[in-house]
């Protein structure tokens, strides 16, 4: 699935505008700058990638932002209004 993500925040606390995102099965397989719109992209205000899974619903804490881990997959999260997470 693509999402474009209006605000992307990325796992290391950098923050890109305009960028899609390709989900696949809950995991990060693909980012680019966005380009152009396709038929089965989703639009989604602002996405935040984590390097460790999160529960839906968890609020955004300093935790979100962290480094990287080696070897572990990408997961990328809407942000509610709230400030609560849920996965893409």
């Amino acid at each position: 699935m693509l999402f474009l993500a209006r605000e992307l925040h990325l796992h290391s606390g950098e923050r890109l505008n305009n960028y899609v995102l390709k989900i696949d099965d809950g995991k990060v397989v693909d980012m680019f700058p966005f380009e152009s719109e396709c038929a089965a992209m989703q639009l989604v205000d602002v996405v935040v990638i984590k390097s460790s899974p999160a529960v839906d619903g968890e609020i955004i804490n300093e935790d979100t932002f962290s480094a990287g881990r080696s070897g572990r997959y990408l997961c990328a999260y809407s942000v509610a209004y709230d400030g609560t997470l849920h996965p893409l």
